[in-house]
């Protein structure tokens, strides 16, 4: 009895409004770790404290979904893609077959200089799930 473990290392950003330009990148670290998409949920709400010392609950009726992804290696092409769609609705795809639409209002960059030639970036975007309709 075989046992296979595969594991996919991918993450295609695309462009719903322009299918053609895409940024394909490895997710992970420069050490080719592969990072996982942990996402985080949060609602917005308080805890009021009313008469009698009692204390109620107040939600908001969405639930936010952020994530930081790591997108691992980038070439300078890529980077200057990236830094051009924040702000853009996208679509994040990985080898898992996951799938969001979504935004960054920021990403980091930390360039590995002198380790390559022409140098690379490793890249990790703040990643916040948006609201797309594919209607035609």
């Amino acid at each position: 009895m075989y046992t296979t473990a595969v594991q996919f290392d991918w993450a295609w950003l695309i462009d719903p409004a322009n299918p053609s330009v895409q940024v394909v990148a490895g997710v992970g670290t420069y050490s080719g770790q592969f990072t996982p998409l942990n996402l985080s949920e949060q609602m917005e709400g308080e805890v009021r404290a009313y008469a009698a010392g009692r204390f109620r609950g107040v939600t908001g009726p969405a639930v936010a979904r952020t994530a930081s992804v790591p997108l691992g290696v980038c070439t300078d092409t890529q980077v200057r893609q990236l830094r051009a769609w924040k702000g853009t609705v996208l679509l994040l795809r990985d080898g898992t077959g996951q799938r969001q639409f979504g935004m960054y209002l920021s990403l980091s960059e930390s360039w590995l200089t002198g380790i390559t030639d022409p140098p690379l970036a490793d890249v990790t975007l703040a990643w916040q799930e948006t609201t797309y309709v594919e209607a035609v």
